[in-house]
């Protein structure tokens, strides 16, 4: 017998990421007088999106105060930004724009030593005394939220987030290991430019920036959020099956994160029984007035399809009885709101819902419910169903 397949497709995107959580959706699958149908199979599919950066940044690095240690122009150790500027600033004769390069922030933003940016292909300066670095980098979070960004430096640091403003600012003459932190709010998926510059004038050097997520609990540098994003996603795949209980109920209780999506697959039967007398009473009914008509007898008992009810229908269904007559069984599916609509009315509404028989999709969010009735048309019950 030919299955007709709804794909009750819905993709979740979690904005919360980094931890576990559970995918919930349940529902109901009714028969037009509102009793459970059993056993009608339900698929849960999932697929997985994964976004990670390339960890791409950009290095400009600067020699300072004359690669000679001459504080003529500015400080040793500026304590201020406007201060720290000096040292990027091309106009001062004392500063001058040395290499710029492009590496990865494994090196640029996680270094306690010039070699370190020097292994990667920059060139610095004076071995690693009097010169300042500038690393500009795209970065997209992984989560929306409040984010507390990290730095330490050896000498000056700070951090800038383009059309937002300073992150972080810790300057003076210090070495690395002391950590000052700064926060800001962002968005899932939008891409951000920031800005870390760190200043040495001699003895140790070096740059660090660490942050985390609004999941996590500590700090740490973490590539998957630098550089120009990759998204790849997986195929579709099918991660359980499930049948209404004799209720007609179904559920999902899956664990997830924030990388899955899912969509639900309702595989919708036909009808088993064969057309019967009770269902010649039940057109009867509505034709000799005994019954109210509601919308929905339209897409029950219309079987002569003339957007009337009458006893043309009647014999209609007579004749499929007495067997002069073929009948090709079918069910047709509606979604909660449809049924309250043809519950509700009283006119023919074949033509503006006229029931789902191909792929259906919707969104619904997790933790939601989602109710189905399913019409045979000429039958008074169709609770008797076939796969």
């Amino acid at each position: 017998m030919k299955q007709f397949i709804l794909s009750l497709i819905f993709i979740l995107l979690v904005q919360i990421q980094g931890y576990s959580q559970t995918f919930t959706h349940s529902g109901k699958i009714m028969t037009d007088s509102s009793i459970g149908i059993p056993g009608v199979t339900v698929k849960l599919y999932e697929r997985t999106t994964t976004t990670s950066g390339n960890n791409s940044t950009t290095v400009k690095v600067y020699r300072t105060h004359g690669g000679t240690g001459s504080t003529t122009q500015y400080q040793q150790y500026p304590s201020t930004r406007s201060e720290m500027d000096r040292c990027f600033n091309t106009s001062y004769s004392n500063t001058t724009l040395w290499s710029t390069t492009t590496m990865s922030g494994n090196s640029s933003l996680n270094f306690g030593a010039y070699t370190t940016l020097t292994s990667a292909g920059a060139s610095v300066p004076s071995w690693g005394d009097y010169y300042a670095t500038e690393v500009s980098f795209t970065f997209t979070p992984l989560e929306t939220g409040t984010y507390s960004f990290g730095l330490t430096s050896d000498d000056g640091g700070d951090l800038w987030l383009v059309n937002y403003g300073s992150l972080i600012e810790w300057y003076g003459g210090k070495g690395t290991g002391v950590y000052k932190y700064g926060s800001v709010s962002l968005t899932a998926g939008t891409s951000y430019t920031l800005i870390a510059r760190m200043q040495e004038y001699s003895g140790g050097d070096g740059l660090y920036v660490v942050w985390k997520r609004p999941s996590q609990s500590a700090h740490s540098y973490q590539s998957a959020e630098v550089g120009t994003v990759t998204t790849t996603t997986s195929a579709w795949t099918l991660k359980t099956t499930t049948t209404t209980n004799s209720s007609g109920d179904y559920s999902f209780s899956n664990s997830t994160n924030s990388t899955k999506s899912y969509y639900i697959e309702i595989v919708k039967p036909t009808v088993s029984t064969i057309i019967s007398t009770k269902d010649f009473v039940g057109i009867s009914d509505i034709v000799l007035q005994k019954t109210s008509i509601k919308s929905y007898h339209y897409h029950k008992f219309d079987m002569n399809t003339d957007g009337n009810l009458t006893i043309s229908d009647m014999q209609y269904i007579s004749s499929i009885i007495n067997g002069a007559r073929s009948f090709t069984k079918t069910t047709l599916l509606f979604t909660q709101s449809e049924w309250t609509t043809l519950s509700n009315g009283t006119t023919n509404l074949k033509s503006t819902i006229p029931g789902i028989t191909t792929n259906y999709t919707f969104t619904p969010s997790s933790g939601g419910t989602t109710n189905f009735y399913l019409l045979s048309p000429g039958y008074t019950n169709q609770s008797k169903l076939t796969y």
